[in-house]
Parts: structure tokens; sequence; C-alpha cells
């Protein structure tokens, strides 16, 4: 069950929507029907099976994996609210022990360079990514990037990226001191405060779809935190 709550953890709008778990109920992919080889080992220890397989191909060993992914810049891990729903189509990957993984993968991401890095693998393994796959990547991108502003959830509808903060911000003195000034000093975007007491802004998004408004926030994050 706990690949199950670290989809639900990201948040009630974070509807992971894996209609695999809405249609045939959580029990074919997690229960004791699961096929074959999960069933014996279980899903946490599958997933570290193949992150060494993965680590292997690559020449590296899981501990210089594992100290690598420590050393990504990472404050928070923030709750994502999204007006749409965050999913791997049948259609792109039909395996559903696939898909779980790629899930499993994409949320415990810390860095950009693991997004690449699963853009390119999944271009070789299943072709080019349809757009709900892009969202996908561009949602967890953005929780990244907004870890880093020590966000505890971050609220994507219509026209505005609303980023709530966490208590833990108060405690570094470069979260006043240098990244609030950069977020309302910049001239990319609008900024408000919508919640002083307890610390949340809101972001007017630009673009005409949601693929330029993501991409616009995106931008703008990785301008406040440049030279960070």
């Amino acid at each position: 069950m706990r690949a199950i709550q670290d989809f639900t953890d990201l948040g009630s709008g974070y509807t992971i929507a894996l209609r695999d778990l809405e249609i045939r109920g959580a029990g074919n992919l997690l229960g004791k029907e699961q096929s074959g080889f999960v069933q014996s080992i279980g899903f946490e220890l599958y997933c570290k099976i193949l992150d060494e397989a993965v680590a292997e191909l690559k020449g590296e060993t899981l501990s210089e994996t594992s100290t690598e992914k420590e050393s990504h810049k990472r404050y928070t891990d923030p709750k994502l609210d999204f007006d749409f729903d965050l999913l791997i189509p049948m259609e792109y990957i039909s395996n559903e022990l696939e898909r779980i993984t790629i899930y499993h993968r994409l949320v415990n991401f810390s860095s950009i360079e693991q997004i690449e890095n699963l853009k390119h693998e999944l271009r070789d393994r299943f072709g080019a990514a349809p757009a709900e796959v892009k969202n996908f990547f561009d949602a967890i991108e953005l929780k990244i990037l907004t870890s880093q502003l020590y966000a505890e959830r971050i609220i994507l509808k219509d026209n505005f990226l609303k980023i709530f903060f966490d208590e833990s911000a108060k405690d570094d003195n470069s979260f006043f001191d240098e990244i609030i000034p950069k977020l309302m000093q910049q001239k990319i975007a609008k900024i408000n405060f919508i919640n002083r007491e307890n610390l949340a802004i809101q972001i007017a998004l630009l673009g005409d779809n949601r693929e330029d408004k993501m991409s616009f926030a995106k931008k703008l994050l990785q301008h406040v935190l440049a030279n960070n």
C-alpha cells in the first residue's frame, strides 16, 4: 500500500488518475492478486531491484546513485493540486506494473536531471510522449522547483499558480533575505501575497494553453532560483 500512499499524499487535487485502480481496484495491482514476481517480493523490494538494475546498466552502484540523489537541492515535498489529471495513458504504456513503476519513480524525483533522463528513457522504449505524459513531467518539474522555495503546497488552476510556503522557511534567513525579494522584484510575472499570516503567493500565468502556462511558470521559478 506504500505506493498508493506515495501518490495520494501529493494532495487531493493530485488525482493521479490511475484508471487501472479506479476501474479494477487496487487489489489486482498491489493486493493478493498482483502478478508473479512482484507478488512474491512486494512492491518496495521490486522497486529497489529495479533501481539496482538501472544503476547497473549505467555502470553505477546503488550507493553512488543514492548519494547523488541525496545531493540534490530539495527542502520540502510539496503537495500538488492541479485542475487536470496527471496520468500515463494505457495507450502509451500498456503494462500496468510498468506504469506504476514509472509513477513511483516520478513522484520521488528530486532533480530536473532525473526527469530529463526519464524522458529519454521513455522515448527510447515507448516512442514520443503524448500530451498527458508531457504535462506529468511539467508538473513534477514544478514540484521540484517549488520544493527549493520551501513550498508546502502548490495549486495550479486557470491562469494562476498559488504557492503556500512551509513553516520551515522561517528558519532560513535566505528565504526572507533573498527568495521573497527576488520573487517580488522580478519583472516576468505579476505576483501578489494572498495570505500573509500563512505566507502564500499567487502568480499570474501567461500563455495561450496549459503547456504555455506551465512553461511560463517553470521559467519564472528557474529565474528566481538562479544563483540562489
